[in-house]
């Protein structure tokens, strides 16, 4: 069967702020943030199968958004200086979207036409260990590991 196609996908990119608490625990210190992001997707494919003397062919985008709460524990676990060690929790919500386009099905109302595609916003809820290092003053490099929305982040980071 000589099927065309082509799928790319976005990296999820974001932007995100955390506030250190003034509560300490311990040797270490609570965070909460905030967290933004967003994600798109394209499958396209062409079929061999000819109505009416043209290929089918189908075309599906999809756009997530992320919203994330995030808090954190910060301790000092491997004693490195500029390094910050931090485990958490994070509380997501996804907004998703599609769009659908063919060339076989244009009547919504045709016996099974694949519209509409039922994609549904969703929550998720997860755990994340990262670490932070300041290689100038306050700039520096961090990532995390999740198991929430968002599976490794890796980012530059600014402190105030």
């Amino acid at each position: 069967m000589d099927v065309h196609y082509f799928s790319h996908q976005t990296a999820l990119t974001g932007f995100s702020a955390e506030l250190i608490l003034p509560i300490k625990m311990d040797l270490g210190y609570f965070s909460a943030g905030l967290i933004t992001g967003c994600r798109s997707a394209e499958n396209y494919h062409v079929y061999p199968i000819s109505k009416f003397g043209t290929y089918y062919y189908y075309d599906r985008f999809w756009n997530w958004v992320a919203f994330s709460f995030r808090g954190a524990y910060h301790y000092d676990l491997l004693e490195v200086r500029h390094l910050d060690t931090y485990v958490g929790a994070v509380m997501s919500y996804c907004t998703v979207k599609v769009s659908y386009v063919d060339n076989l099905y244009t009547d919504p109302n045709m016996r099974g036409n694949p519209y509409p595609l039922p994609f549904k916003n969703f929550t998720k809820n997860g755990l994340m260990v990262g670490a932070r290092y300041d290689f100038y003053k306050s700039f520096g490099v961090f990532g995390e590991a999740s198991t929430g929305i968002m599976y490794l982040t890796l980012g530059l980071s600014y402190r105030l």
